[in-house]
């Protein structure tokens, strides 16, 4: 494990390019891992050294071959390839490659098989690019520098300027892009040299001899950009270079606009290393860790670790997930006081078998120890997992307080595996781990608060699930689905197998046995989230028993007219858990497009695209509608008599029940449908569903249409081969199928739908004409700004929506569909004859 930052990382995303010859878009790449060198390869394509794929791929388990290699290096030495083309001896090398093998040959970077040939297609070996880089350090200038094998005396040379550290590959094994990126950021903190050229020269007409090996020291230099990445003076005096600081190859490079700073901490409060680029920030990446814990630590492993020096006499710091409140304790007068990092290092001290408070399950501990400092810092990284609720311009937003972190590969409603840190304000992502593993089984056995045995398996929980969601004792044999971390734990508990497994009791009866045996049945009639009603049987598992017998009105007590989870067995009862009370909220307000839920001026929890809103418009007729986000649900007003039932996780709403509250007609509400009389249905994973072309939301879209409400459609253009049909409100169930379409609303402000022969566009005074008479338009109306235009050709059967009111255009011929509020036009249909 090379730092904690590439440890807990795995799939954080980027772009590069293969060959190494284009630099990508960003940091971070899809297939960089926990296992490669995340800091050298993100410093290389800040500074267009090394570069990925157009798919956003570093590639870092390819072998690079030769004429690979010569690309990194003209990038690394910045040659100026294109005048170097043709100049190459070599005849095998291809014509991309040609100007940077030519470019490194001519100042003595490489050289060939033989005087014609490079072989540029095989790999090229770490001793091979160790001598390349060496000698753009100034290294290897003569032949006597090579001794008798110049792969031992390469070796030797990188041993001694720490040239090979975090490489792994052998020396003669061929080099992989990971690798070869790790070794190339070694060179750029490395120091240059020159040669004090002792050696013993003796030129006699064509003969050259040469004798004695040659010194070579550190080139310095007292400008500030000697100070960008190390600022290290040379322990001798040298003679062919001003005195002051020596000069790594990244600051004679990139002369101070490549800095370094190993001072840092990162996110979780490492130590790290901080790298910026003329002024961007390029990353910050933990130093890696002396010891890394998984899970859970005892007070004696950890004291064995560190040693008794460091153990009793370093001064400690502890933090967790970067914060330093390392929670409570209780003292001599069993009060709360908080738990401090001396108290952690006491804990250590003890030598026990005691647990170190705040490790535990899908914990990462590490210790960074500074003996010259006398210091141990310790970062404990809970892992977390959420759910994706939205994905835009590859950043996700996380259900836990709606964080957000850049990263691509994902979708909405995937659960994800994270790290977050605290800073003292607020919390951040720091990785993005991979896809959490989804598990779904029944219920053996509750063994105590921690275990729980699934279909013969035992689980235990992550340190983050809370008591309150953890499985239940009561749940035996009942079917439950969790997402397990990278260590095997628990790490998310699902409310129910599926999102929209939520429903509304609306009211409940029971009957007694006829047998005389004192059993009892009872049944719940319940509205579904998406709006459908059912009349199920209730498990008798879920029965309140009172004096040690199920009771029927004490279960109708606790289900009824409460917003319940479920899920249907296999004998077909159903079972229940109460998850939210209705509440009165004469002062609601939900604002379409808006996430906050308020009531009395205070949020109660806010919407994401996937919150389900269930709204009862009348229960004497068992008249709700669902809807499925928050950019789609209605305007919602409190008023006297409004309830509200909110299913939240982390302040994020999963599911709302709203009843006796009023709702406000906007333009978005209305629908338009293309109707046809009916065709063959399309049977998915999702269900079965006719498919429409529609607008929605102001937008073309096709709509499907759940099978058995497909007859609101059908039937309203019976016997028609197309028309428009106009609706005021639509059900989306949890799957994306429409289950309802509404064909009037209830308010007297609104019209239904007027058709007129011609339209006249918006003349001076903003109204618009309608109803063209063979002479003139003889209705004018006014629109509403945000109105809704959209035009529909029946031949091609195409449908398209426009810019608003601008966009209409004067014709005679044409066919309107108006929708009025208020008087004001809130959506036009014009269908284009």
């Amino acid at each position: 494990m090379r730092n904690l930052k590439r440890a807990l990382s795995l799939a954080v995303a980027s772009v590069m390019l293969l060959g190494m010859m284009v630099v990508g878009t960003g940091a971070s790449y899809k297939d960089v891992t926990s296992e490669n060198h995340q800091e050298a390869i993100e410093v290389l394509q800040a500074v267009g050294i090394m570069s990925g794929d157009d798919k956003g791929n570093f590639n870092p388990d390819q072998n690079v071959t030769r004429n690979e290699m010569a690309v990194v290096m003209s990038n690394l030495m910045d040659y100026r390839v294109a005048s170097y083309k043709g100049t190459s001896p070599f005849t095998d090398v291809p014509e991309w490659a040609e100007p940077f093998v030519a470019a490194c040959y001519t100042n003595g970077i490489t050289a060939g098989y033989s005087a014609t040939i490079y072989g540029g297609n095989d790999t090229v070996t770490t001793a091979q690019a160790a001598l390349m880089l060496m000698k753009a350090l100034g290294y290897f200038q003569y032949q006597s520098d090579f001794a008798d094998d110049w792969q031992l005396a390469t070796v030797a040379q990188g041993n001694k300027i720490d040239l090979f550290e975090g490489v792994e590959a052998g020396v003669r094994e061929p080099m992989t892009r990971n690798e070869l990126a790790q070794l190339v950021l070694n060179t750029l903190k490395s120091g240059m040299v020159e040669a004090d050229d002792d050696t013993i020269k003796v030129v006699t007409g064509d003969t050259k001899v040469e004798a004695g090996k040659v010194n070579y020291v550190y080139v310095t230099s007292s400008e500030s950009y000697a100070k960008a990445i190390k600022k290290v003076s040379p322990n001798f005096t040298t003679t062919v270079s001003t005195y002051g600081y020596i000069v790594e190859l990244g600051e004679k490079l990139y002369k101070g606009d490549l800095k370094l700073d190993d001072s840092d901490f990162d996110g979780f409060n490492a130590p790290a290393n901080k790298w910026t680029y003329k002024s961007s920030e390029v990353g910050t990446y933990a130093e890696e860790a002396d010891l890394v814990f998984q899970g859970e630590i005892k007070s004696k492993a950890l004291y064995s670790a560190v040693g008794k020096t460091a153990a009793k006499e370093y001064d400690w710091a502890v933090y967790l997930d970067g914060d330093c409140s390392l929670g409570t304790k209780k003292d001599d007068n069993n009060k709360d006081v908080a738990y401090t990092s001396d108290d952690f290092q006491a804990a250590v001290v003890a030598n026990n078998a005691a647990a170190l408070k705040n490790t535990g399950n899908g914990t990462v501990t590490s210790v960074y120890l500074d003996d010259d400092k006398e210091e141990v810092v310790v970062t404990i990284v809970r892992t977390y997992a959420a759910e994706i609720t939205k994905v835009e311009d590859e950043t996700i937003t996380l259900d836990d307080a709606n964080l957000e972190f850049d990263v691509e590969g994902y979708e909405e409603e995937d659960v994800v595996l994270y790290t977050k840190s605290w800073d003292g304000n607020e919390w951040s992502v720091e990785t993005v781990l991979g896809e959490a593993t989804y598990v779904e089984g029944t219920v053996g056995q509750v063994k105590d608060v921690n275990n729980v045995i699934i279909d013969g398996t035992t689980y235990k929980y992550n340190t983050t699930v809370d008591a309150s969601d953890k499985i239940k004792i009561d749940s035996y044999d009942e079917t439950v689905a969790f997402y397990l971390d990278q260590q095997g734990y628990i790490v998310l508990v699902d409310d129910a197998i599926e999102s929209g497994d939520y429903a509304y009791v609306i009211s409940m009866g029971s009957e007694s046995d006829k047998y005389g045996e004192n059993d009892i049945t009872v049944y719940a009639k319940m509205v579904l989230a998406d709006g459908s009603i059912v009349r199920v049987e209730v498990d008798d598992d879920d029965y309140v028993k009172v004096n040690g017998k199920e009771n029927a009105q004490a279960t109708i007590d606790a289900f009824e007219e409460e917003v319940v989870a479920y899920t249907v067995n296999d004998d077909g009862t159903y079972s229940l858990t109460v998850k939210a009370d209705l509440e009165a909220a004469s002062t609601l307000k939900i604002k379409k497009g808006t996430t906050a839920i308020v009531n009395g001026g205070s949020t109660l929890a806010y919407g994401d695209a996937n919150t389900i809103y269930l709204y009862c418009n009348d229960y004497d007729d068992d008249e709700y509608t669902a809807y499925v986000g928050y950019k789609a649900v209605a305007d919602i007003e409190g008023q006297s008599g409004t309830q509200v039932a909110v299913v939240e996780k982390k302040g994020v709403a999963k599911f709302v029940f709203i009843t006796g509250a009023a709702t406000k007609m906007s333009a978005e509400d209305v629908v338009f449908v293309i109707g046809r009389t009916a065709e063959k249905p399309i049977k998915s994973s999702v269900g079965t569903y006719y498919e429409y072309k529609a607008i929605v939301n102001g937008e073309t879209t096709t709509i499907k249409v759940k099978d058995t409400a497909n007859s609101i459609v059908v039937d309203a253009c019976k016997g028609v081969d197309k028309s428009i049909l106009t609706f005021y409100g639509m059900t989306v169930n949890s799957k994306g199928l429409v289950t309802d379409l509404e064909t009037v609303k209830d308010d007297a402000d609104l019209s239904t739908t007027q058709v007129y022969n011609g339209v006249k566009r918006a003349s001076s005074s903003g109204l618009i004409g309608f109803a063209y008479n063979g002479s003139d338009y003889t209705k004018w109306l006014g629109a509403e700004d945000d109105a809704i235009v959209a035009y529909y050709e029946p031949v091609g059967n195409s449908l398209s929506d426009t810019a608003g009111t601008s966009s209409l255009v004067t014709d005679a011929d044409d066919v309107a569909y108006v929708v009025t509020y208020e008087g004001s036009i809130i959506a036009i249909v014009v269908v284009d004859y």
